[in-house]
């Protein structure tokens, strides 16, 4: 089979995503990226499930079936092929395969956990098979189909645009490094000038003249390699700086859907492995071309030399062909492991830094240690495993190159004193032919650097091929929103249940809601759904009669502004943490922050608002973080605010100086909240739960907080 229909699974969850890759580019030829597939199969950090298969491959337009059936070879037989299956085994219950192909003898498996489509003896697949299967029925809506085929025509090479903007530096690095080995061969021929020349001929007089030369062109040699070492940082950095700046834009283009897949770890695992990408790359278009000519032309010198000691340099050259063959699947695995293991480890620290406050109050430092350790040995066990296959091939390759050194001098010594070759000859043989071997030592020497490369261009492009949606032909939003309609809306994070379901309602222009709910009853999604952040997955949202999917995320965004529950919060002064690049009037944020009270926080700092605040400045209190967030969007109000839970950590003084404000404002103000007397003074109260949305209305209600806690009780 084909290697470009196998899809490697680049996280310990991902073998749904990468089964269904598979299936797709082998049916249709359509490549999309993990991070896509994850959001389109509802797969989360506990994995996939057929359900999620089977809706995810609804929204492309293909009809499926997920049965089960019997453990045996006449069930094998009567499965429509490609499909999809699960297996046990291999350190993973329940894992993802695709099924290709069945032979007399074999199956065709696609085991996202291996490097390539693998033959197995049917016996053996039916000991390890769990007999439910998804088969593709057909394509049912070829324009969604369509849409996602044509996704790998606008896949973002960006390696390969990043190596052609220094073309200059790659090309005139290829002209020193043949200047470098012309001198190097011209070097190599110091030995039989002397031993063959000037010694048997005593001519003495030469020696002054030829090693002048000789030392010039050592002097010259080293003159050219130094500044195509100079150029060869220069190309790094340019290389590096230009595959973190895709990078970080590919992700920011992101939806939130997409952004929101990822941890902190992981992100940071992919940039501190960008070194290995530039470094595998460089290597295949820098170095390889110029190993090759150098290996080539040495050859034809040494076969001029002697042609028996030319076909002994051929046995090592096949050795360490053979040892770059038989290591490539034990260096991937490896890799994958340990950027694996790598994530992992950053993201417990990440956490562990972010909750430390938790952990000390719980006294559970003792317990996540004990975590950490157990994290870090699992990481050091498969770096150890890695290291010490690596130094197995470098001990190797020594070993090769030194044996062959014996058995070169024992011929070459047999040769000259036969007088089928001069002495002279044979020293230069030997100083040339390290441009044979030198090329091949340097591969075997970075060979886990160059597989730690493919495994990091992988999880590096699973986020810069992501399609960015494009928003070119969508509406811009320009007239002040006057209503926003919700019509049957529902959407859910997983596939057997919903978070919203067939929600309806309506907001007016400076209409004060309230959104009124228990834990997890949706409101925060609702708000995001409001916001653009996700796509309804049936229902509509009407803004001003558009459909809020046709509009422009940038023009939506300047309009509705959804302020979450979590205040961020960055390290960098107050006024540069309240205006957050915005283009606004000093005067302006001072008149903002004295009418909030935000002012008299200002006044405590040591540096006014020039105070550096966050992790590496003054840490301000709830509070004060909620105020400073108040004065963020209150200097630059949208259409409409969604706001989550903005009186939290709030005084009384404060909090019912922030809700009279906003009350009072002309704009259009959605409060998510539980703060019953907030709730009470809006236009309208929504309460969601389980049943869907109850409308409160009745100000006139003398128990209106009572009817607001009965409808909170139906969500429970």
């Amino acid at each position: 089979m084909k290697s470009k229909y196998f899809t490697k699974q680049l996280e310990e969850n991902d073998c749904g995503p990468a089964s269904v890759s598979m299936l797709l580019k082998y049916m249709w030829g359509t490549e999309i990226t993990l991070a896509q597939l994850k959001i389109l199969l509802f797969t989360n950090k506990n994995g996939t499930t057929f359900l999620g298969m089977k809706k995810g491959l609804e929204k492309m337009g293909v009809e499926s079936n997920v049965f089960k059936c019997v453990s045996s070879l006449e069930a094998l037989n009567e499965l429509d092929y490609p499909c999809i299956t699960q297996i046990s085994g291999g350190g993973q219950e329940n894992h993802f395969v695709t099924l290709f192909k069945l032979t007399k003898k074999h199956v065709y498996i696609g085991n996202p956990l291996k490097n390539q489509i693998e033959k197995v003896k049917i016996d053996t697949f039916l000991s390890m098979w769990i007999p439910f299967v998804l088969e593709i029925h057909k394509v049912t809506d070829n324009k969604k189909m369509m849409a996602y085929s044509s996704m790998e025509s606008r896949k973002n090479n960006s390696i390969f645009k990043s190596l052609y903007k220094i073309k200059k530096l790659i090309i005139l690095s290829w002209v020193l490094s043949i200047i470098v080995y012309s001198l190097t061969v011209y070097l190599a021929g110091m030995f039989s000038t002397y031993f063959d020349v000037i010694i048997p001929n005593a001519a003495v007089g030469l020696i002054v003249s030829v090693t002048v030369i000789y030392l010039l062109a050592v002097v010259i040699q080293f003159i050219i390699g130094y500044f195509n070492s100079i150029l060869s940082i220069k190309s790094n950095n340019a290389v590096d700086k230009d595959l973190v700046e895709n990078l970080v834009s590919n992700y920011f283009a992101q939806s939130y859907t997409f952004t929101e897949k990822f941890v902190s770890g992981e992100l940071i695992t992919r940039f501190t492995n960008i070194s290995d990408i530039r470094t595998r790359y460089l290597f295949f278009v820098q170095t390889l071309p110029l190993d090759a000519l150098a290996i080539i032309i040495t050859f034809v010198i040494l076969f001029r030399i002697n042609f028996y000691l030319s076909l002994l340099a051929f046995i090592p050259i096949i050795i360490f062909f053979l040892l770059l063959f038989l290591s490539k699947n034990r260096y991937e695995n490896l890799s994958y492991d340990l950027f694996e293991q790598q994530e992992y480890l950053n993201t417990e620290l990440i956490e562990s830094v972010d909750n430390i406050e938790s952990i000390k109050n719980y006294n559970i430092a003792k317990r996540m240690k004990e975590k950490m350790i157990k994290r870090l040995d699992e990481l050091y066990a498969i770096r150890e495993k890695f290291m010490s296959f690596d130094q197995f091939q470098n001990l190797t390759k020594d070993s090769i190159i030194k044996l062959f050194n014996i058995c070169f001098f024992a011929f070459g010594s047999y040769l000259v004193i036969n007088d089928n070759l001069a002495s002279g000859m044979l020293l230069m043989f030997n100083s040339l032919v390290s441009n044979v071997f030198n090329p091949f030592v340097n591969l075997t020497t970075i060979q886990a650097t160059l597989h730690q490369g493919r495994v990091a261009t992988l999880r590096y492009e699973d986020i810069v091929n992501s399609v960015v949606e494009s928003s070119e032909n969508d509406t811009k939003l320009e007239n002040k929103i006057d209503t926003i309609r919700i019509r049957d809306l529902s959407y859910s994070f997983n596939p057997s249940s919903h978070v919203l379901h067939n929600i309806s309602f309506e907001i007016k222009q400076g209409e004060k809601i309230a959104l009124v709910g228990s834990s997890g009853s949706g409101k925060s999604t609702l708000a995001k759904l409001l916001a653009g952040y996700y796509k309804p997955e049936k229902g509509e949202i009407l803004v001003n009669h558009l459909n809020i999917n046709e509009i422009s995320q940038e023009s939506l965004l300047k309009k509705i502004l959804y302020i979450p529950q979590d205040i961020q919060i960055f390290n960098d002064t107050i006024l540069n943490n309240i205006l957050l690049y915005r283009d606004i009037d000093f005067e302006d944020v001072q008149k903002v922050s004295k009418l909030v009270g935000f002012d008299e926080i200002v006044e405590m700092m040591p540096d006014g608002y020039g105070t550096v605040i966050g992790s590496k400045g003054v840490e301000l209190s709830m509070g004060q973080q909620q105020m400073l967030n108040i004065t963020r969007y209150i200097l630059s109000p949208p259409d409409v605010l969604i706001l989550d839970e903005i009186t939290n950590g709030l005084d009384v003084v404060r909090r019912n100086r922030i809700k009279q404000i906003l009350i009072n404002s002309t704009i259009t103000v959605i409060f998510i909240t539980h703060d019953l007397d907030l709730a009470t003074s809006c236009d309208k109260i929504y309460s969601l739960n389980e049943e869907g949305m109850n409308v409160i209305t009745s100000k006139s209600d003398e128990n209106l907080a009572q009817t607001i806690m009965n409808s909170l009780e139906k969500g429970r």
